[in-house]
C-alpha cells in the first residue's frame, strides 16, 4: 500500500469518517445532515455533481425517496471532502499544540525507495540466528526492538 494511501486512510480513520457498522441508511443521513448544515456543504455536493433541489433533499432526509447508488456514492465523496477539509484546522492545531509534533512517514517495504533516501528504523532489522526456529525455512525472522 502507498504510503499516501495509508496516511489518507488513518486520517479518515481520525476524523471518524469511515464507520463499518453504519448501515447504508444511517450513513446517508449522516452525509445528509452534515452537508446540509452550512453554505459550503451544499457548494460541495454540486462540486460532486449532486444537482437536486432543497424538496429532493428534504424527501431523501424524511425517507420518503432515496437517491441512486450513484447519488449516494457522489454524497459519501462530498461528505469525505467536506469533512476532511473542517478537520484539518483541528488536526492542524493537536499536532502544533505544545511546541509541534513531528511527524515522518516512512514505507515498510523500502525496496522501492532509492538509496539515498532509504530511512532505517530499529524496529525493521530483522536478526536470526542459526538453530533457531526463526532460522528454518517457511519461517519468519524474529523482529527486534
Amino acid at each position: 500500500m502507498p504510503a499516501a494511501v495509508a496516511l489518507n486512510a488513518t486520517l479518515d480513520e481520525i476524523a471518524q469518517v469511515t464507520d463499518p457498522y453504519m448501515t447504508p441508511s444511517e450513513r446517508l443521513r449522516r452525509n445528509l445532515l452534515y452537508l446540509t448544515r452550512s453554505r459550503t456543504g451544499y457548494t460541495y455536493m454540486q462540486d460532486c455533481g449532486i444537482r437536486v433541489d432543497r424538496r429532493m433533499i428534504t424527501a431523501w432526509l424524511a425517507e420518503e425517496r432515496c437517491p441512486r447508488p450513484e447519488q449516494q456514492q457522489r454524497l459519501e465523496n462530498a461528505f469525505r471532502l467536506l469533512r476532511r477539509r473542517n478537520m484539518a484546522p483541528s488536526m492542524t492545531r493537536r499536532l502544533n499544540d505544545g511546541g509541534g509534533t513531528r511527524v515522518e512517514i516512512y514505507p515498510v517495504d523500502q525496496s522501492e525507495v532509492d538509496d539515498r533516501h532509504r530511512r532505517t528504523a530499529r524496529w525493521r532489522h530483522r536478526t536470526s540466528t542459526a538453530g533457531t526456529p526463526s532460522s528454518r525455512p517457511g519461517r519468519a525472522a524474529t523482529c527486534t526492538r
